[in-house]
């Protein structure tokens, strides 16, 4: 089903099954799937995280709007029945070289050049398995004291943390970040 699914997305023949599990991955499975027209990159999650896929789409496409570095395109993103599929262009790699490690450090200085007006994004998304709120802002210490670091506090205050680190927590997010002195409530501090 997945494969049918997908080779008519990508509208090119494709293998009835994955060719070979890709390392790296941590939460999705991660494959190669070969096709007619060479092999594409494919991560498989179940069908209620397609949200997850639609944010990282989302986000893959905004990187590459920068054009600082090679990020790779978005072919496809399917749910068939208990499956959602997220198709990337496949990346060959290279060696690692002291050259493509400076010229990787450049591109990375050049992408975060790239600035908006405001700080955060038009969606939330997910670092790893963890909700990340991205509601925008124009104060970046507030925004990251509140949406990065107040919001880890209170994760990891949920599930369990010794309090006192959590306190030494919020002490130094205060001091870096001035506002975001208190508990993560929908996007806002309270004091």
């Amino acid at each position: 089903m997945l494969p049918d699914l997908l080779g008519r997305a990508l509208g090119r023949r494709i293998a009835r099954a994955p060719a070979s599990e890709v390392s790296g991955g941590s939460i999705h499975r991660c494959v190669r799937w070969e096709t007619d027209a060479g092999p594409v990159f494919v991560k498989i999650a179940p069908a209620a995280e397609a949200g997850v896929f639609e944010a990282e789409a989302a986000g893959l496409r905004e990187l590459s709007e920068a054009r600082a570095l090679r990020v790779p395109q978005v072919l496809a993103l399917e749910v068939a029945g208990p499956e959602a599929a997220l198709v990337l262009e496949w990346i060959d790699f290279g060696s690692r070289t002291a050259q493509g490690e400076a010229l990787l450090g450049r591109q990375l200085a050049a992408m975060h050049e790239v600035v908006g007006t405001r700080f955060g994004w038009h969606r939330d998304n997910t670092i790893g398995r963890t909700a990340q709120r991205n509601d925008p802002s124009t104060d970046w210490p507030q925004f990251f004291g509140t949406h990065r670091l107040g919001f880890q506090l209170d994760l990891a205050e949920r599930n369990g943390l010794d309090s006192r680190v959590i306190e030494r927590g919020r002490r130094c997010c205060t001091a870096t970040c001035g506002a975001a002195t208190g508990r993560w409530s929908g996007g806002r501090v309270r004091r």
